[in-house]
């Protein structure tokens, strides 16, 4: 389908300068930008989740190609993902994408775990007697709901998920009951 006309008969065509802008329906290609520190995880034939903001459910695409030349300026390289046919999906849409850049095995907690003291995090870990012993953590990235801890917590420990205020050092913890 022609979407512009760039030029019109009786106009000087120029090497270079298009003459139509032309869309197709079919094999869509989303393209985003991303930053030189991040390029080198990407590669073509990665799986790739793209929201569409006019869409209600995630796309899973794959990455198509990775533009080898970089915006001097931005320092980011274009990246080209083939998305599935999907109802509802058009040229010019708005959307974002997700890449895997890495992966961490470090341990996650609940927000609602954390408390704080004297400006310092931690957790309240459940001991051998099933008694609370309050821990500093070192924490490291963030998302609205939960936080990494890079420092504090070993492997299989058990902590307090939902710290009430009352809750001090030496406490007796019972285990929640399950519901039915």
């Amino acid at each position: 389908m022609v979407v512009a006309r760039l030029k019109r008969a009786g106009d000087l065509a120029v090497p270079g300068a298009p003459l139509l802008t032309v869309e197709s329906g079919r094999g869509l290609l989303f393209e985003t930008f991303v930053a030189e520190g991040q390029v080198a995880a990407i590669a073509a034939g990665k799986p790739v989740e793209v929201k569409i903001d006019g869409l209600a459910i995630p796309l899973k695409g794959t990455v198509r190609r990775v533009v080898p030349s970089g915006d001097p300026v931005t320092r980011s390289y274009q990246v080209k993902i083939a998305l599935p046919e999907t109802a509802g999906l058009m040229p010019g849409m708005f959307g974002r994408a997700g890449f895997i850049i890495g992966e961490s095995h470090l341990p996650v907690v609940s927000r609602r775990a954390l408390v704080e003291r004297g400006g310092l995090t931690g957790v309240f870990v459940v001991d051998g007697e099933g008694r609370a012993r309050f821990r500093w953590l070192r924490t490291g990235r963030e998302w609205p709901d939960r936080v990494e801890v890079s420092a504090g917590l070993g492997a299989n420990e058990r902590f307090v998920a939902a710290v009430e205020p009352a809750l001090r050092d030496g406490d007796q913890i019972a285990p929640a009951k399950e519901a039915q």
